[in-house]
């Protein structure tokens, strides 16, 4: 038996009033093509047609019983046929949901692209802190080697209280400064006083070369040796340093990236800038008759 023929007999024994049977078979006629009266004088979104027959489908395969049970209840019925009738009602809610989609279709894109840029500026940006956690490292170090260093020059030249004081004043100072890579005057702080600390080096390894003895010390030469090791690794990590920030400062103010970094309140790193003179490296070679610059 077809659903027309169902729908047909539950309108002869009074289960549908005529106008519930016409709803019912306008809606299973946007299923089988056919043309409705209703279809005539308005054409249906697809998606209210299906609807609409989803829930005709319901009722009927709830009626397949309708001999042995005497009919459907007629409230369940009179549901479906007022659900029927809201086709207005059905459209202004797809209509809605029509346009969340436009808006997410515009949105999600949008809000994909910020979240790769956003995410490139806080790699960028971790990737200069890395770098200047290896420049405190290596700073570090190299004021860890200060007091064996003036310990051992003190055995052996204990008269050079003046150059040996100066020393660990200056690594002191060293010590007691912070920098910040976001405040470039805290890094030229830091770098005023790591000068202040190469020249009395320099001074200490001008002492030094009047005492042979001392020189050819195993411990003094093997912190010769650290000590060389930890200025070059200084020079190249400052470099690395300088070119992450670089890269850095200049995303954040490129478009589209100077907008996510406005928003995610991403700001500008600072530089070791070169002083005067900086550029040559205290001699350690204890092994030449003098301490000399390396240009």
């Amino acid at each position: 038996m077809s659903f027309e023929e169902r729908i047909e007999r539950m309108r002869e024994n009074g289960t549908l009033t005529a106008d519930q049977a016409r709803n019912m078979q306008e809606g299973i006629a946007g299923i089988d093509g056919t043309v409705s009266y209703a279809a005539t004088h308005k054409k249906l979104p697809i998606a209210e047609i299906v609807l609409s027959s989803l829930v005709v489908i319901v009722i009927l395969f709830l009626s397949f019983d309708l001999d042995s049970s005497g009919g459907v209840e007629r409230d369940v019925v009179q549901n479906v046929s007022e659900t029927l009738n809201q086709i207005e009602g059905i459209g202004a809610m797809n209509k809605n949901i029509t346009t969340i989609v436009s808006i997410s279709a515009l949105i999600v894109p949008i809000l994909l692209i910020f979240m790769f840029l956003y995410n490139g500026l806080v790699s960028k940006e971790e990737d200069v802190m890395s770098a200047w956690a290896q420049v405190e490292a290596n700073y570090q170090r190299r004021a860890d080697l200060i007091p064996n260093l003036v310990e051992t020059v003190q055995g052996f030249a204990e008269h050079e209280k003046s150059v040996l004081t100066a020393v660990t004043e200056s690594r002191a100072k060293v010590m007691s400064i912070k920098a910040n890579p976001n405040d470039q005057a805290s890094i030229d702080s830091m770098m005023r006083a790591q000068a202040a600390l190469g020249r009395s080096l320099t001074m200490l390894m001008a002492t030094v070369e009047n005492y042979p003895q001392l020189r050819s010390a195993d411990n003094f030469r093997a912190l010769q040796d650290q000590l060389e090791g930890t200025e070059n690794r200084i020079n190249t990590v400052r470099m690395v340093f300088n070119e992450t920030v670089n890269d850095y400062n200049a995303s954040i103010r490129k478009m589209p990236g100077a907008l996510v970094a406005g928003f995610g309140n991403f700001h500008r790193k600072a530089y070791f800038k070169s002083e005067t003179g900086s550029e040559k490296v205290v001699g350690v070679d204890f092994d030449k008759e003098s301490n000399t610059e390396v240009e």
